[in-house]
């Protein structure tokens, strides 16, 4: 559902909505997860309220066995959880992970981005759904800056069944 609006400023900004189709139990493969977070400072206040919900709603439909890792990266990268199988729903660490995100400093995607591959990939079996997932407001000013060169961990990943999912707050 794509939706568009126009700002005072005279920016344009648009919404891209996707629901997936439903899968049943019986097909969910066990997932491999890399939460990778952006938490600088132009994350603060709803942006990273907003990235929270999202990061909680995903451990709510986890199933037990699922791995997950989560990344807090601004200036630096932080793995507050790395390859942790889950216990079902809720997972107590998970939360307490996500939880525990606090904003600052600069952003610097391209180490994020880098990291959570680098985990996904160290964690890979083609048995599993291997996804690393994106949250961020996108602002990349720290670092390696270019999108290209950004988008090759991901294209890289893709190549070896590691696919990416960018979450936009």
């Amino acid at each position: 559902v794509p939706q568009m609006r126009t700002a005072p400023d005279g920016s344009t900004s648009m919404l891209i909505g996707v629901v997936a189709p439903s899968v049943s139990d019986v097909q969910r493969l066990p997932r491999t997860l890399t939460l990778s977070v952006d938490v600088s400072g132009s994350m603060s206040g709803h942006s990273m309220i907003m990235a929270k919900e999202v990061l909680e709603d995903i451990a709510s439909n986890l199933e037990e066995g699922d791995v997950v890792s989560v990344l807090a990266w601004s200036s630096q990268v932080s793995v507050p959880l790395e390859l942790h199988t889950v216990d079902g729903p809720n997972d107590p660490d998970l939360l307490a992970a996500i939880d525990g995100l606090a904003t600052g400093g600069g952003t610097n995607l391209s180490d994020g981005v880098q990291r959570a591959y680098q985990i996904a990939s160290a964690a890979y079996d083609p048995s599993r759904l291997n996804r690393v997932l994106l949250l961020s407001d996108g602002g990349a000013n720290i670092g390696t800056t270019s999108a290209d060169l950004i988008s090759t961990h991901a294209d890289d990943g893709e190549q070896a069944g590691i696919y990416m999912v960018g979450v936009g707050v």
